[in-house]
Formats: C-alpha cells, sequence, structure tokens
C-alpha cells in the first residue's frame, strides 16, 4: 500500500513537472515575440528618421553656398540654421528610441534568463526522480 502512494506522488510530481515545463516554454516563446516586436518597431522608428535626416540634408544642401568662397545670402543662412538644428533634434530622436528599445527588452531578457534558469531546475529536478526511480 505504501508503494502505491509513492508511485501516485511521483507520477504527480512528474505531471506538475510537466505542466510547469511547458508553461516556461510558453512564457520563453512569448517573451521572444515581445523582444521581436519591439525590435520591429525600433526598426520602423530608426527607418523613419533616417527618412527624415536624409530629407534634411537635401535641404541643407539646397541652401548651402556652391562652394567655400561663394557669398552666403543671410535668409538661407537663417534657414540652413534651423535645418541643422533639426538635423540635431532628429540624431536625438534615433538615440533615444535605440535607449527605448534597450530599456523595454531589458525587463525581457532579464526574465527570459529566470525562465531558462528555472527551465534548468526543473530538469535537473526530473533527472533526480528518474535517478530515484
Amino acid at each position: 500500500m505504501t508503494e502505491k502512494k509513492e508511485l501516485g506522488a511521483q507520477a504527480m510530481t512528474a505531471a506538475l513537472h510537466g505542466e510547469k515545463t511547458a508553461v516556461l516554454e510558453l512564457q520563453h516563446a512569448m517573451i521572444g515575440e515581445e523582444i521581436k516586436t519591439r525590435e520591429a518597431i525600433k526598426t520602423r522608428n530608426l527607418e523613419s528618421i533616417h527618412a527624415d535626416e536624409a530629407t534634411l540634408r537635401e535641404e541643407l544642401q539646397q541652401v548651402t553656398p556652391a562652394h567655400e568662397g561663394a557669398a552666403d545670402d543671410p535668409n538661407a543662412r537663417k534657414e540652413r540654421h534651423l535645418l541643422e538644428r533639426q538635423e540635431t533634434e532628429l540624431h536625438r530622436e534615433e538615440r533615444a528610441e535605440e535607449r527605448a528599445a534597450w530599456t523595454d527588452e531589458q525587463p525581457l531578457t532579464r526574465e527570459d534568463r529566470e525562465i531558462h534558469k528555472t527551465t534548468l531546475e526543473q530538469e535537473q529536478r526530473r533527472k533526480r526522480i528518474d535517478e530515484l526511480m
């Protein structure tokens, strides 16, 4: 009778282990998808910023004197300074997006490491249970 209870307990432990492993694998997959989604958002945002930067560079080129010694129109100079400030702001946006993506992904990677650690612990526990049986 005692053996039956022990086997039942071991079977229940094994069933619970299998369920927990499945949950951990699902969490791992979900975190991977969240990271991919955030990376896609980062990529779209950076592409948009780069497109804006290219447009600004073209506009800057149009208001820049043709050669170094050429006369500089005061209105063109004002517009050029404004465009240069906008370009600087776009560079700040680019750095901010990269920083935000890193900040968003860090808790996810930390959680993923914890899940991996727990999965390894579960595997080790399962091996010990198998060895005892």
